[in-house]
C-alpha cells in the first residue's frame, strides 16, 4: 500500500511539469471544449514522451555506470529531463548546402548525454558511435 501510494508522486510531478510557468500554457484560451480535450491529448503524449526519455537516461546511466553532473556540480544517475534540457541548449547544427552539416556548441557531457539516446541521436547530431 504504502509503495502504491509513493507511486503518486510521479503523477503529480507530471501535472507539476504542466503548470511550470515556462510552458506558457496560462497564455492559451480555448473556448471549445473538443479543442481543450485536444491540448490536453497533446499535453499528455508530451508528457508521456518525456517521462520516457527521463527513464532512458537514468536507466542508460545505471547500465554503463556513467553519472552527470547535477546543478551543483555532484555527479549522479538521476537527472530530471528538465536539467538534461538545460544542459543540452546552445547546441547550434548548421547545414551546409551539398557540403552536409557541422555540430557547435558540444561538450563532453551533451556528447554523453546523446550518446545515452543511442545510436541515431549520435548520427543526427553527426557524432560517431562507440
Amino acid at each position: 500500500m504504502l509503495s502504491t501510494y509513493k507511486e503518486e508522486q510521479d503523477v503529480e510531478r507530471g501535472f507539476r511539469f504542466i503548470k511550470e510557468p515556462s510552458l506558457q500554457l496560462n497564455k492559451v484560451f480555448l473556448k471549445k471544449s473538443e479543442r481543450i480535450e485536444a491540448l490536453m491529448t497533446v499535453m499528455t503524449l508530451c508528457l508521456m514522451i518525456y517521462n520516457l526519455g527521463q527513464h532512458q537516461v537514468r536507466e542508460q546511466l545505471k547500465e554503463e555506470k556513467e553519472t552527470l553532473p547535477n546543478q551543483k556540480g555532484k555527479e549522479i544517475t538521476n537527472p530530471t529531463m528538465r536539467w538534461v534540457f538545460q544542459m543540452m541548449s546552445s547546441i547550434t547544427i548548421a547545414h551546409y548546402h551539398e557540403r552536409g552539416s557541422h555540430t557547435m556548441g558540444l561538450s563532453d557531457n551533451k556528447r554523453k548525454i546523446i550518446g545515452l539516446f543511442g545510436r541515431e541521436a549520435l548520427e543526427i547530431y553527426g557524432l560517431k558511435s562507440k
